[in-house]
């Protein structure tokens, strides 16, 4: 991603060559080159869910013990 560049398509950084981008992921966020971040909120609520549906199964399963489905619970929320 180029900041204040319009006319930049691709970036050479020794032999290797950076192709321009208006958004990228960096340590988790998504930044963007307009300084928006909806992208950013929209890829951590998808994750979120993602998340959701992958415990959902245990979670509301009514053979599960109780204790089990709190001590996720416990694990899912101190992520």
């Amino acid at each position: 991603m180029a900041c204040n560049s319009t006319d930049l398509t691709s970036l050479r950084i020794g032999d290797d060559t950076v192709e321009r981008t208006d958004n990228f992921r960096y340590l988790g966020s998504v930044l963007d080159a307009s300084g928006d971040n909806d992208r950013d909120i929209e890829a951590r609520i998808s994750a979120a869910w993602a998340k959701w549906r992958e415990v959902t199964g245990i979670i509301c399963d009514p053979k599960m013990p109780v204790k089990l489905k709190g001590q996720l619970t416990s694990n899912i929320v101190s992520i």
